[in-house]
């Protein structure tokens, strides 16, 4: 057998990990039993009745952070609305991103997209067989090349996640670390080599691998050992590892804590409510969401500051604090309802009737801007200008900072039917159809 160089955490140089895995896997327990199981036992989840790699690359995008069963609705739902890699591709962002709602981790949606569009565009329409064409395709992983191109084309090609690296960690009884890229490169390289001696069929082994994962060798005591096909060959098992293994993630510095005060702006003329989009890049580009100000501002800074912009405050009232976690950051957020009404120097909003069949216009913003408008279909609702801040402000201490952008005067039903909101200000939100509320 050949030995390969172990660093002092004992773990292999990168350039020992093929040697290593071819190693590994002439050694490696016999697998039949798991296959058997598998076949016996899986779950019975849709992307599991299909070949269609569309179907399977869509299904493995879902599934990266989110559980099955939350998965299965927005899979089924996405697939009515977007049947095909070409319909995904020719439509708009904003509406893939809608269709996504919910699901969070938006930027899978925008990969989605984009690979779609490569797909279209550059492989005329027909998805690439081999893990390394896939891995060219804009979001496409290793995980998920290898996992579409062995259960869509049958290709001897591993397809490692959380689930799969746990399973042979143990299986092994190797000191792998969660989180540590080293690890999984090890993993990769392993499975890939139980794939090249030619004793188990591509799909299944990843398949099987992943559900043993998913449902009985879990995360530390949740491992279900006496359920587990393996357990007779299973090192960790038998030296009494399995819930040390893989060890724990390094820890990581806390997040960084971004305090924002939202603003239900509601226009007591038409009880229609003020939007503003985000900017087209960065977190959650191209997002609506309320107007807000940054920091934690007093009823009184707001009441001020509104009136500063030119509207009469006619009711303002706290609703509460809520907290969105992203991936580097954390939102604490406070929002507020206000009843206003707009300045007069303006008047209501003025309504513009889009010719039949056609969406919302384009209406002129004052900075020369451009936002589309959205109240019901066929209408679109001009923006109010704002007024200036006085050229004297108060001291920075003393007064809140300004919207970041324009503000759009919108029917809130209509704009939750349509446009993509961050989970925090959902709720907040009426369902497609429904009255808005208005406490």
């Amino acid at each position: 057998m050949v030995k390969a160089k172990k660093t002092a955490s004992g773990r292999l140089p990168a350039a020992d990990l093929v040697t290593w895995g071819t190693a590994a896997a002439r050694a490696w327990p016999e697998l039949q039993p798991l296959l058997r199981w598998f076949s016996e036992h899986k779950r019975d989840l849709p992307w599991r009745h299909t070949r269609d790699p569309y179907k399977i690359w869509l299904s493995e995008v879902m599934l990266q952070q989110t559980q099955a069963q939350t998965v299965i609705p927005y899979y089924q739902n996405f697939l009515q609305r977007f049947p095909t890699v070409r319909e995904l591709a020719a439509a708009p962002q904003a509406e893939v991103l809608k269709a996504w709602e919910g699901l969070g981790y938006y930027s899978r949606a925008r990969n989605l997209h984009a690979g779609a569009k490569y797909i279209i565009e550059t492989c005329g329409g027909c998805f690439p067989e081999s893990a390394e064409a896939l891995l060219k395709v804009p979001g496409i992983g290793r995980y998920t090349a290898g996992s579409v191109a062995s259960l869509a084309f049958a290709q001897p090609v591993g397809a490692v996640d959380g689930n799969v690296l746990r399973v042979l960690c143990r299986l092994g009884n190797y000191p792998w670390q969660q989180g540590n890229a080293r690890d999984r490169r090890a993993g990769e390289a392993l499975l890939d080599c139980l794939h090249q001696t030619g004793r188990y069929p591509a799909g299944p082994l990843n398949e099987s691998l992943i559900e043993l994962g998913a449902v009985i060798c879990r995360p530390g005591a949740q491992a279900n050992c006496p359920a587990c096909p393996l357990q007779i060959v299973c090192k960790a098992r038998l030296s009494g590892q399995v819930q040390a293994l893989p060890g724990p993630a390094r820890r990581l510095a806390p997040l960084p804590v971004e305090q924002r005060s939202f603003l239900l702006l509601i226009n007591q003329a038409d009880q229609t409510w003020g939007f503003v989009q985000r900017p087209a890049s960065g977190l959650l580009a191209g997002f609506w969401e309320f107007p807000s100000l940054d920091g934690k501002v007093s009823q009184e800074e707001i009441d001020r500051y509104l009136e500063e912009q030119g509207y009469r405050v006619l009711h303002l009232d706290y609703l509460g604090q809520r907290r969105q976690i992203f991936t580097h950051l954390i939102w604490d957020c406070d929002f507020w309802r206000a009843e206003v009404s707009l300045p007069l120097a303006s008047g209501p909003p003025a309504v513009t009737v889009s010719p039949p069949g056609e969406p919302p216009g384009l209406a002129a913003l004052p900075d020369g801007q451009t936002a589309r408008q959205l109240a019901e279909p066929g209408q679109a609702y001009t923006p109010v200008p704002r007024k200036p801040v006085p050229a004297a402000p108060a001291p920075a201490a003393e007064q809140a900072p300004g919207f970041s952008q324009p503000t759009s005067w919108l029917s809130p039903a209509g704009a939750a039917a349509r446009f993509t909101f961050p989970r925090v200000l959902q709720s907040f939100l009426p369902e497609p159809g429904a009255a808005a509320p208005l406490s």
